[in-house]
């Protein structure tokens, strides 16, 4: 398994609890409702509590259930965070990730379009894993809007 960058919290502000979204409750089913609940209740605490929320968020890529991690980056992409960035690549990165995983987070990698997260797209956008090159193509089409347009995707 791979080990993700630990980032550092805010001593001016508490720090949500990392494991709540892996810790949540006493269900062994991989997604039970309580862990969507927390997921989906640290993304909202994110314009309030900022990098720290989000680090909280990127430390559930540390547990070893693919649809907990493929769904944390989901919310990543969503929150277009540049906190993120780090832990994502990562899971780009990481050869023993689950191949949904990977996918979603290069497509959340794109929507953040930072520096180093387009560096990665690029990188591997020509890896021999299809589901990880292809969302790479389309996450760069997709920050890059007139190579977009001009594939004639209609949206």
């Amino acid at each position: 398994m791979c080990s993700q960058p630990r980032a550092q919290g805010s001593a001016a502000r508490p720090q949500p609890q990392p494991r709540s979204i892996c810790q949540q409750g006493q269900s062994t089913a991989p997604l039970c409702p309580g862990r969507y609940r927390a997921l989906f209740a640290l993304r909202d605490t994110v314009p309030r509590e900022g990098e720290p929320a989000v680090h909280a968020l990127c430390a559930a890529f540390d547990e070893g259930n693919p649809l907990l991690k493929h769904e944390v980056a989901f919310v990543l992409g969503q929150l277009e965070h540049p906190a993120a960035v780090e832990a994502l690549c990562a899971a780009v990165r990481c050869e023993e990730e689950h191949g949904m995983v990977r996918h979603e987070a290069a497509e959340a990698l794109g929507a953040i379009g930072s520096p180093d997260a387009i560096s990665v797209l690029r990188e591997f956008s020509e890896h021999p894993e299809p589901i990880l090159r292809e969302s790479c193509w389309v996450a760069l089409h997709m920050y890059d809007r007139e190579a977009f347009l001009a594939s004639g995707v209609c949206v």
